[in-house]
């Protein structure tokens, strides 16, 4: 459980414990309050697999996705392997390659830029397909990114999926992290995260 821990200079110190059980520290809070509370925060981030270790916020792109590559390509068909390196080569590497990890985990509107600019070259087949292998890791926490929901259709009806009709397909960050995909369909956000 995380607590405040007076300071010299008169600041409060947040003492929290990592994934791996042992203590950290950050200093510069101004009351005990203050310090527990970002310490709570923080734990509660490890709980939910969505804390980032400083040091590892650092990482740059570049490099976390040829690890994050080799770590996926063995349990990959060939097909499948060669199909991600060219979209790693292709697009996720010359836009994202020099960014330190936390810059595109908090960089959503980087990130919707981004995917609007892949639409404007590419269908929405290939944007998932981009978008999906952008290692899971690296997309923020849970909503919606790519449109706001849209109204379910009537009853036994199904639009297409063109701009023409306003229809557009939502890219869900939880389902990208939980099974890969990036179109919602005719899910609700709610029920494809449930």
């Amino acid at each position: 459980m995380a607590y405040g821990q007076r300071d010299r200079g008169g600041v409060w110190r947040a003492r929290y414990k990592l994934p791996d059980d042992t203590w950290t520290s950050r200093t510069g809070f101004t009351s005990k309050t203050a310090a527990k509370d970002w310490g709570d925060e923080q734990e509660a981030l490890i709980r939910r697999n969505m804390w980032i270790n400083p040091r590892d916020a650092e990482t740059r792109f570049g490099e976390f996705v040829e690890k994050w590559f080799e770590a996926v390509s063995p349990r990959l068909e060939p097909g499948t392997a060669a199909k991600y390196r060219t979209v790693i080569n292709t697009h996720l590497k010359p836009q994202w390659e020099t960014w330190p990890m936390i810059g595109i985990f908090n960089s959503y509107v980087e990130i919707e830029k981004w995917v609007s600019e892949l639409h404007e070259d590419y269908a929405d087949s290939t944007v998932a397909t981009i978008f999906a292998t952008f290692p899971r890791s690296s997309t923020p926490p849970c909503g919606p990114i790519s449109s706001p929901p849209v109204p379910a259709p009537v009853s036994g009806s199904r639009p297409a999926s063109s701009p023409s009709n306003g229809w557009s397909p939502r890219l869900c960050r939880c389902c990208v992290r939980r099974c890969g995909s990036t179109n919602v369909g005719w899910a609700s956000v709610d029920s494809c995260c449930a």
